[in-house]
């Protein structure tokens, strides 16, 4: 700091010490600095009004550029922060379930002894099937499986009240359904949409997984991209709907599952679940609301406890090529997985053994399965040129619809009432269930139709293609609402 020696010098004799430090002070302590008597010229571009203006707007420019990169680090913060946070609950949780497993040890160990027999602690029915076959997984615990039969349960019951579904759009109405909105969603430079989901507590939004990695959300009301969610390296197989919660689950070729969660501000925070060799192919929430099981090209599939972020159960590697999809059963007792060697297996869920099988075409990798919502139907689409429907009570086909020569089925979905059919081919087509009529075709995409999906009361189709493009269909009249 430089100060005035005759303003020093006052200083000193009126309070007789440091201006700045405040210790005592005389003006014999002053020493004389030798400096040089000129002084730097201020720059020509200071000399003149619009010059000094021109260093204010330049220093204004480096003052918001900094402002700027603060903004950026801070927002990255927040996000490392959220992602901190949600694996710090993570852990939290499974330190509580590995105490309370202690605990159950602990006290089945004194009951041993105390009877004086060897005996094992009180387990879920399929815990030790469940281990055997998963190697250090933990299988199911006594609540997972007590939340199985409830969900069962409920379901069942909801389903057996619910005789009708009065607002469903009559299939007269879908005859007229055409394209009433088309929408580039995934980056030109990694073209093509593989997968599609609707939100079924709120079916205004649409989520699609890219060719490009990503998930887009996208609001039907607003027309307009909701958010872009990125994380995968490689091309996304399948996104689904929590059916009670925020969360969306997208499946990858990179190996990896990943639960999407709203973080605030149009933010989402990611898990990753890694426990795949190779592609996951596929995921499925189960109705109880915390499991969630996955398909992949390494033979197996596996069954996620979704809020501990862990496997529980793995099945045996002998199928051939490895899961092409999955679906768990409306009443979540049992579930589906499609393989490469054109199988359609039914497994138990609680204890994992497979309890039935369905031949699509041998030889002939089944790209996507789906049950009806009445749980009497299971729709199996492959690389052939038919999709067939099978009867789950009696375990045959029902029928097989024929598309044409040399087509490949990507998708075949039913409807929330399981009153129509959803094909995703070279076109896309609409299926009266039970009679199996073909009430619509919609050929509007201009490359290979990959997914269909139907909004509620099934008041609107979206199908997602190669072409890169969502497209949606309806009445003509029909407001995008």
């Amino acid at each position: 700091m430089c100060c005035d020696k005759r303003l020093v010098e006052a200083y000193i004799d009126e309070n007789g010490k440091h201006p700045i430090t405040g210790e005592p002070m005389s003006k014999d302590d002053l020493l004389a600095v030798v400096t040089t008597k000129t002084s730097k010229p201020r720059p020509p571009s200071a000399t003149s009004i619009p010059g000094i203006l021109s260093l204010l707007q330049g220093e204004w420019d480096a003052l918001m550029l900094e402002t700027h990169a603060y903004k950026q680090q801070i927002e990255s913060l927040r996000q490392e922060l959220s992602h901190s946070l949600y694996q710090h609950d993570a852990s939290l949780r499974v330190i509580s379930r590995l105490i309370k497993e202690r605990d159950e040890a602990v006290q089945a160990a004194r009951n041993v002894q105390a009877n004086g027999i060897a005996a094992a602690p009180t387990a879920a029915p399929a815990r030790a099937a469940a281990a055997s076959s998963s190697g250090a997984l933990p299988g199911l615990s006594s609540d997972h499986v007590a939340a199985i039969d409830s969900a069962s349960k409920r379901l069942s019951k909801a389903r057996k009240d619910k005789k009708s579904h009065p607002n469903l759009v009559k299939k007269e109405g879908i005859a007229e359904y055409s394209n009433i909105s088309s929408h580039p969603l995934h980056k030109a430079s990694h073209p093509g949409i593989n997968t599609i989901d609707i939100d079924g507590r709120n079916d205004h939004i649409i989520a699609t997984g890219g060719v490009d990695g990503d998930v887009v959300l996208f609001n039907k009301t607003n027309q307009e991209v909701v958010a872009k969610l990125s994380g995968h390296k490689k091309e996304v197989t399948s996104v689904r709907f929590h059916s009670s919660e925020d969360i969306i689950a997208s499946s990858s070729r990179d190996n990896t599952v990943k639960l999407w969660r709203p973080s605030g501000d149009g933010k989402y925070t990611s898990a990753a679940f890694a426990d795949h060799t190779s592609d996951v192919t596929g995921v499925s929430f189960h109705p109880c609301g915390n499991l969630m099981v996955t398909s992949s090209l390494d033979k197996t599939w596996m069954l996620h406890d979704i809020n501990r972020g862990q496997a529980l159960t793995k099945s045996d590697s002998s199928v051939a090529g490895g899961y092409t999809s999955t679906m768990i059963h409306p009443d979540g007792q049992i579930m589906g997985t499609g393989s490469v060697d054109g199988i359609a297996h039914m497994w138990d869920v609680k204890k994992g053994d497979n309890i039935a099988r369905f031949t699509h075409l041998e030889g002939c990798a089944i790209t996507s399965l789906c049950f009806s919502e009445n749980g009497y139907y299971l729709a199996t689409a492959a690389d052939d040129n038919v999709v067939r429907v099978w009867d789950l009570r009696k375990q045959k086909q029902v029928t097989g619809i024929e598309l044409g020569e040399g087509v490949s089925v990507s998708s075949a979905r039913f409807d929330k009432s399981g009153v129509y059919l959803g094909i995703a081919s070279t076109d896309v087509r609409v299926i009266q269930a039970k009679t199996w009529d073909t009430v619509k075709v919609l050929n509007d995409h201009s490359a290979h139709v990959t997914d269909v999906c139907f909004g509620v009361d099934a008041k609107y189709i979206a199908s997602t293609s190669m072409d890169r493009t969502m497209k949606l269909y309806g009445a003509e009249a029909m407001d995008v609402e």
